[in-house]
């Protein structure tokens, strides 16, 4: 019997590294690039705040 181990990157260090903060390691990296799960979730990050920028640059453009 085979017991998944996997360890997910944090939540918190994907948002970061989303925001342009702390880099994800290689290691961090490499399981990023093969767990669809933490694949999905890093690329939800950057969407929501892209969503975001676009949002803010929309109301600053309204309030000018």
């Amino acid at each position: 019997m085979q017991v998944n181990t996997t360890t997910h990157i944090a939540p918190i260090v994907l948002w970061r590294n989303a925001c342009g903060g702390m880099k994800l390691t290689g290691t961090d990296y490499e399981h990023v690039s093969h767990c669809l799960g933490c694949e999905t979730l890093a690329n939800e990050m950057h969407e929501a705040l892209d969503d975001i920028e676009t949002a803010l640059r929309m109301r600053h453009t309204a309030v000018s």
